[in-house]
């Protein structure tokens, strides 16, 4: 690549794929290059005594697409042509993942299966791209294959002209392995790298192994370019919480809440390990059903998915079983509530408990819980109980991996549930949430939350991870750098003070114009400043972007009651984008959950969100301005309705319609604050609008010929009968171009343009050096009505 715009790319399938390369994968690139030729140099003159770096990426933020790059600006340069490149993992998945993503280099790949053929391929000379894991480096305790009987053997291909790419190298480096790698291959240039930082008690040793950090991309870069999104961590205190998963009589009054003191400790005693309590089915069942309601509540709504990690594999297993038990009750409930559920108005609803207001908010979806899928994926054992082979098969995880990758539309797959699989080197972007329920710390903690961080589209704006289990966040991240992890997470009670300090924006938007959302007439006349309307539509986005965050937590409802005011906020929105016409101010901007509550509100006063304002030809408009108590909203709505209909229609006849635009103006400054007369002046003009066009003296078709003979009209200071017979010429000729097969031809249309400039010069209609600009205007014109002229 020797520029960094967008490069086309072709996969050994022949599809070709468009990348556009981020700014910090190509800075990398050329940073890593700049240090390979350098350590290249130093080699040839024996100064070499490290020969290496490393890339950290942030996850999500393009670690295997760097590494294509990398190898792609390797070809293009002569010099290194010649390496030979070996990538090195030590997950079965990342290596997968990769091997995937470096079809796109467009050289064969050499993917060693065992240490034999690993030795085979590198002991090759010459350049190449070869695969390996570093485990085989040890020949014989890569549990993922059989054994192996020997090691591969030092000194194997004693070439300089060989790079070693390894991934995640914060992992599997510290001790022998690495160093069998590097006494197979003595003189090789060595990059590591990672997706996650490096803890600070091993960054010396990483340093040593490696050398120097080449390029650092973090957390905070990789929100500030849009690369990730930043996570949302939810702890159980909507539901209690659990403290490093010891406090088990919380957990028990958290899970259980609907049992008594007596039957919580009965259940609590079967229980005497936190292995127990992680595989018990009763706790799974309750923590499965919470789960179902939480995802039903949050994630259901904007179309996304979700990921479990359970604490064993058993675990794992059972909660499959249970996310089925907890479906098949929500859909019998809300089967059961529905003709109950569907007579309630928004009002009374919001009166009653937390779990009918859930089961109201979940009935319009109530097809989609019911497909509703959920699958295990989980590594296989020779003792596991034969059920298990549907999770543990590789072919069966291939397929249910990629129905959890399409949308909710086209695969019901939902929910998977994983031990240890699947939390490094997964890419689904519709994942939105993970549901932890086991103990995770460091690196693993790190990888496992970023599954949720990938971009999907503007509806993801953020992930989100609940602990079920208790994991002390910002303990298990302290041993890293400040720097590194910054924005890597931020706790939900962090948003209350935001929620309200944006509710309290919103409202002051009224307030300081002595005015309360309960008096909609006077919030809706004050938004008639544009100034105003602008303020308030950002505010109000704000206010419901952070409210979306906190539901369904009771804290959007207490003690300010958040939801209230969005509703009432949400009908003053649509009243004013019905009124003024005003296309911005449109609710479809927030999210899924919010809107679906501000929606039944406006319901509820008898308005269709959906609906756009009343149009100024149609019969009923007179009814609907009548409708407004105020007098002023009445002329407000006529001087909108009229100005929305000049400037959808002006292109169609431009003099007609600004001599429309005229005559609304003089209306509305001579009567200035006369609203009497302002509303009987306005109502006769749009009686004059409605009544539309007629034919006059000249005999034009007012909606074919009218708009052409408007043009010459003001251009040409020949008589109207005279002007009246050139557009009817010219009106038959255009009708004619339009009718043709290739009208859009940018040929045909100038073609046009030529002919009426000669038209108007051959009879002398408007002056020479007008011509040009008389014709352009005609054939716009043309354009603008080809279906009216097609007729």
């Amino acid at each position: 690549m020797t520029h960094w715009g967008f490069t086309l790319f072709k996969t050994s399938g022949g599809r070709t794929i468009k990348i556009v390369p981020r700014y910090q994968q190509y800075r990398a690139v050329y940073k890593a290059l700049h240090r390979l030729q350098h350590n290249q140099t130093r080699a040839q003159h024996g100064t070499d005594d490290q020969r290496g770096g490393i890339i950290w990426h942030t996850q999500g933020s393009g670690k295997s697409l760097t590494m294509v790059y990398l190898i792609r600006k390797i070809r293009t340069i002569s010099e290194l042509r010649r390496f030979k490149i070996v990538v090195v993992t030590d997950r079965r998945d990342l290596e997968k993942q990769l091997a995937d993503t470096a079809v796109l280099t467009g050289e064969p790949l050499q993917k060693a299966k065992n240490v034999k053929k690993l030795e085979q391929y590198l002991q090759q000379p010459g350049a190449g791209l070869v695969f390996g894991m570093i485990q085989k480096f040890k020949g014989g305790e890569d549990s993922d294959e059989e054994a192996e009987i020997e090691p591969i053997p030092k000194n194997l291909n004693p070439s300089e002209n060989i790079l070693v790419l390894i991934d995640e190298a914060h992992r599997s480096h510290a001790k022998t392995l690495h160093t069998n790698l590097l006494e197979a291959l003595p003189n090789c240039v060595r990059i590591g790298f990672t997706g996650t930082p490096i803890v600070k008690a091993a960054k010396k040793t990483t340093l040593q192994i490696f050398g120097s950090f080449i390029d650092e991309y973090n957390i905070r870069q990789s929100q500030e370019d849009k690369v990730t999104l930043p996570i949302v961590y939810e702890g159980l205190e909507a539901r209690g919480t659990v403290t490093q998963g010891d406090d088990l009589d919380k957990l028990f009054e958290i899970i259980f809440v609907d049992k008594t003191p007596e039957e919580r400790a009965q259940i609590k005693a079967k229980y005497a390990t936190k292995t127990q309590v992680g595989e018990a089915r009763e706790l799974i069942k309750a923590k499965a059903k919470s789960m179902l309601h939480h995802y039903i509540e949050r994630i259901l709504a904007g179309g996304f998915k979700a990921q479990v990690v359970a604490s064993t594999r058993l675990a794992a297993v059972r909660y499959q079983e249970a996310f089925v038990e907890a479906q098949r009750e929500i859909v019998q409930q809300l089967e059961h509530r529905a003709p109950l559920l569907q007579s309630l108005d928004t009002e009374t609803l919001e009166s009653l408990d937390a779990e009918t207001r859930f089961f109201a908010q979940a009935l319009p979806h109530l097809e989609t819980i019911r497909k509703l899928e959920f699958a295990t994926i989980i590594s296989g054992d020779k003792g596991d109980d034969g059920s298990w082979k549907k999770w543990t098969d590789k072919s069966q995880q291939e397929i249910n991996i990629e129905k959890f990758k399409k949308s909710l539309d086209q695969d019901s797959l939902g929910i998977l549930i994983v031990k240890n699989m699947l939390l490094t080197g997964f890419d689904a972007p519709l994942e939105q949430v993970l549901y932890l329920d086991r103990s995770l710390k460091e690196y693993e903690l790190l990888q496992a939350i970023a599954r949720v961080n990938r971009v999907y589209d503007d509806k993801k704006t953020e992930g989100l991870v609940v602990d079920y289990y208790g994991v002390d966040i910002a303990a298990a991240l302290s041993v890293y750098e400040n720097i590194d992890t910054e924005l890597a997470w931020f706790d939900i009670r962090a948003e209350l003070p935001k929620l309200r300090d944006k509710h309290q924006q919103v409202i002051a938007i009224f307030t300081r114009n002595n005015c309360t959302i309960d008096d909609v007439d006077a919030c809706v006349d004050l938004l008639r400043d544009e100034r105003l309307r602008v303020e308030f539509n950002d505010c109000f986005q704000d206010f419901l972007n952070t409210l979306d965050t906190i539901l369904p937590r009771s804290e959007a409802r207490q003690p300010y009651n958040f939801v209230r005011d969005a509703k009432k906020l949400g009908f003053i929105k649509k009243a004013v984008a019905d009124l003024y016409r005003d296309e911005k101010l449109n609710i479809v901007s927030a999210k899924e959950k919010v809107r679906a509550l501000i929606d039944q509100y406006i319901e509820s006063q008898g308005i269709d969100p959906k609906v756009p304002p009343i149009d100024i030809m149609s019969l009923d408009f007179k009814t609907h301005v009548q409708r407004h108590r105020s007098i002023k909203a009445q002329a407000a709505e006529m001087e909108f309705a009229a100005r929305h209909y000049i400037s959808v229609n002006y292109e169609e006849d431009p003099v007609y319609y600004k001599n429309l635009s005229e005559k609304l103006t003089e209306i509305l400054e001579s009567l200035a604050d006369n609203w009497e007369a302002k509303v009987e002046a306005l109502r006769k003009y749009i009686e004059q609008i409605q009544t539309g066009r007629t034919t006059d003296e000249t005999g034009l078709d007012p909606k074919t010929q009218m708009p052409f003979l408007n043009i010459l009209g003001e251009y040409s200071q020949k008589q109207l009968p005279e002007l009246a017979q050139a557009t009817v010429e010219i009106v038959e000729h255009i009708r004619q171009e339009v009718r043709r097969v290739n009208w859009g031809s940018q040929i045909v249309q100038e073609d046009l343009r030529r002919w009426i400039a000669g038209y108007l010069d051959d009879r002398d209609l408007v002056s020479y050096n007008q011509l040009e600009e008389v014709a352009d205007k005609l054939v716009q014109l043309a354009r603008r009505n080809r279906d009216n002229l097609m007729a």
